[in-house]
């Protein structure tokens, strides 16, 4: 009898660890298409508002960093970095994000 009641309680632990898994990684995971769709919205608006002269690679950079602190609801370039879809390192990501804040080339005009 206690046998059969510990393979009962171990396959109710396994359950219960599967569970939780489930939860954590769908806790865990965003939706990319959700951020592939925003993104490609934001670089159309920003190639028809941008003069042709704007290179494409910083016309790029500006539609992740805003794809990134509209999905990461933060300013933290870290947290923008996590919620862009991005294939490459992170870290190589953050730097691209610091240098496009600090180019002093680049002008902003508020609204």
């Amino acid at each position: 009898m206690a046998a059969n009641q510990t393979i009962q309680w171990q396959k109710r632990q396994a359950k219960k660890r599967e569970r939780r898994a489930r939860r954590l990684q769908k806790r865990g995971k965003k939706n990319m298409s959700d951020a592939a769709r925003l993104y490609r919205v934001i670089i159309r608006h920003i190639l028809e508002l941008m003069p042709p002269t704007m290179l494409a690679e910083n016309c790029i950079t500006l539609a992740m960093l805003v794809t990134g602190i509209l999905r990461g609801k933060s300013g933290q370039l870290r947290k923008i970095a996590n919620a862009v879809q991005y294939e490459h390192k992170k870290e190589s990501l953050i730097d691209r994000f610091r240098r496009w804040v600090r180019n002093k080339n680049i002008e902003g005009e508020g609204a």
